[in-house]
């Protein structure tokens, strides 16, 4: 279950900055929300490893 939030909110933010350099004039919206998301993912990663040891 978290390796899927994890995966989903990789992608979501990596997509919403990928999108940020396509429309220029919601760039700054895009980048805000895209990169919270790349780190709430990368935590969810980190959250995970402590339950495959």
């Amino acid at each position: 279950m978290i390796a899927t939030l994890s995966l989903s909110s990789l992608i979501a933010g990596g997509t919403l900055s990928y999108a940020s350099v396509r429309v220029p004039t919601r760039a700054a919206t895009y980048e805000t929300w895209g990169g919270s998301l790349l780190i709430v993912g990368l935590s969810l990663a980190g959250a995970g490893l402590a339950l495959f040891r």
